[in-house]
């Protein structure tokens, strides 16, 4: 029998790879895949968009089930 693995980084990449995300970190959490996002502050990005385009571009198996997104904090010198 054929297991599928899915390596988390693949997903990582892609989701830093659009654009608004900064940073991005992709975990397997009891058997999930799940994701932390951090946008820019104006940001038109929601997890349902996040989770079609990783089943779009990189495949079903790469949607992380939870995706939380936090908003980058703007740096004043």
């Amino acid at each position: 029998m054929l297991v599928n693995c899915v390596d988390p980084r693949k997903t990582e990449q892609f989701l830093l790879s659009q654009d608004d995300v900064v940073d991005a970190s992709v975990w397997f959490e009891e058997g999930e895949l799940s994701a932390y996002v951090t946008v820019t502050p104006d940001a038109r990005l929601d997890p349902d968009k996040l989770r079609f385009a990783c089943a779009a571009h990189i495949g079903e198996n790469h949607v992380p089930q939870n995706v939380t997104l936090v908003c980058a904090r703007t740096r004043i010198a």
